[in-house]
This record gives C-alpha cells, sequence and structure tokens, in this order.
C-alpha cells in the first residue's frame, strides 16, 4: 500500500499535536511530480487510536478519517471525519468485546466506551468497518499495554535546587516522558527517556530556587507503537517525498497505548 501521504492527503490537527518536528535539510534533490494529484495512493481511513491506562477512569478512544485527497478535502466544508463505523476492540487472554462509539453529547469526534479499563500487559485487538463513497473500508491493528511507571515514593530527594527519584522500567514500554510540577503551577519541568528494559534508572531533575518547591511528578510511558508514531517526522523536506508512519494493517495511522501515573509529593 502507498503511504506517501503526507503530501498528498489531508492530516487532521488530532494527528499533528502528537508528530515532533524535524530540522533536517536535503542533501540532493528528489523526484517532483508534474500534478501531486496524480500520485496514487489506496483508499483507507486513517485513524488514531490510543488506549490509556489511568487508574480506574476510562481514557481511552478511537478517532477516525478517510483519507483524501487534497482537492476535494479543500472543495468540502468539514473534516473527513467517519462517524458511522464499526468499532471493536478484545483482548487477547480476556476476549470480551467492547463497542466504542460516537456519543454526540458527550463528543461529537471520537468514538468512545465507558465501560472499557484497559489492563496492563494484556494485548488488544481492534477492528474498524466503515461505509464510504469509497465503498466498505476496513482496519485492523493491536497493542499492548505497558506497565504503569513506578517509583519509590520513600527514595525521593528534595533539595532547595533539585528533586531525585528511580524509576523502574519496564521492557513492553519504549519511552517515558516525566513531568515535575510545582507549588504555584507557574513552573513545569519535563525530560524523556527512550527506554525498554527492565531495570530502574535514577531521574533528577535540577531548577532554581525561585522555582518553590515540587509538588507533583507525572509520568506517562508510551508503547512501541505511540514511541514510533510520537517521534516520526512530520517535516517537509523540500524535492523529496515521504512515507508516513502507520502502525495498522490495511490502513493508515495509529493504534497505541500508554500508562499513566501522577504522584502528590509530600514534603
Amino acid at each position: 500500500m502507498t503511504k506517501i501521504i503526507k503530501i498528498l492527503l489531508y492530516l487532521s490537527f488530532l494527528f499533528l499535536i502528537f508528530l515532533s518536528s524535524s530540522c533536517d535539510l536535503p542533501h540532493m534533490p528528489g523526484p517532483q511530480p508534474k500534478n501531486i494529484l496524480d500520485v496514487d495512493f489506496e483508499p483507507g481511513l486513517n485513524i488514531l487510536g490510543i488506549l490509556r491506562l489511568n487508574e480506574n477512569n476510562p481514557e481511552s478512544f478511537i478517532y477516525i478519517e478517510e483519507l483524501v485527497k487534497t482537492k476535494i478535502y479543500q472543495e468540502s466544508e468539514n473534516f473527513p471525519t467517519v462517524k458511522n463505523a464499526k468499532v471493536t476492540i478484545r483482548g487477547t487472554s480476556d476476549t470480551t468485546q467492547f463497542n466504542f462509539t460516537i456519543n454526540e453529547s458527550i463528543d461529537s469526534i471520537r468514538y468512545l466506551n465507558d465501560n472499557f479499563i484497559p489492563i496492563e500487559g494484556e494485548t488488544y485487538h481492534l477492528d474498524i468497518e466503515a461505509t464510504t463513497e469509497n465503498g466498505t473500508l476496513s482496519l485492523t491493528a493491536k497493542t499492548t499495554i505497558p506497565a504503569k511507571p513506578s517509583i519509590n515514593e520513600s527514595l525521593i530527594d528534595i533539595q532547595n535546587t533539585s528533586c531525585t527519584f528511580n524509576l523502574a522500567t519496564s521492557d513492553d514500554t519504549y519511552q517515558y516522558d516525566i513531568y515535575l510540577f510545582f507549588e504555584e503551577d507557574e513552573y513545569e519541568l519535563k525530560q524523556s527517556y527512550h527506554i525498554n528494559e527492565n531495570g530502574v534508572i535514577t531521574i533528577e531533575f535540577n531548577y532554581p530556587v525561585s522555582f518553590g518547591t515540587p509538588k507533583i511528578i507525572e509520568i506517562v510511558g508510551y508503547d512501541e507503537n505511540l514511541q514510533k508514531y510520537l517521534n516520526a517526522s512530520s517535516g517537509i523536506i523540500p524535492q523529496t517525498y515521504q512515507e508516513s508512519i502507520s502502525t495498522v494493517e490495511d490502513g493508515y495511522g495509529c493504534f497505541g497505548a500508554l500508562s499513566f501515573m501522577k504522584l502528590e509529593i509530600d514534603n
């Protein structure tokens, strides 16, 4: 399936916020089409699906678009959001089927299920089928819920200008984003680590005295699918084609998982 869609096709704002930009410059000119709309692509669904493990809060969602050419999008007044899809998720161990639907009174573009709480370490399978002007389109994908981030609270060391603690890492987590928040909510620090092995790493934040006292630690652990998607280049390199990153079958986009922890620090 041709995936030259970053130039040919519309990507929604929901996708763009999950991509990082690139500062790489081209070294050699690449091929240029005479008419960008002459390049073919396979019709399909374009999704962003995230299964989120956060205590017992149902915060997972699936967002679905149909791929359209730039000209078609420009002539339309609406986003190419698909709202009539059949969306199901089931686990490998627990094969209970969860149906995700759109409830216009809650969220007009995302498919949700208030009863779905992902289980740490479980692999989930996604199936989507939708009827569009291009016929019936389907898509499948799978992801494994990473272990919930864990730190030893008794070993948190807070000084006037530093905060140090140990983070237990797991081999099913491919990236950690770690946030440190302060008393007045005016300051926020972030560190990212790309690691997927079982072990313990020491995290140290340094900051000026003027920041005050750290109050909250938040950690997000991403599975392999989201790690790839978050770190994919979204920059446009002139005179070259770039393939998009996709972690799904028979379609485009990303289906991934993350685990979240929040700790209020007792000083």
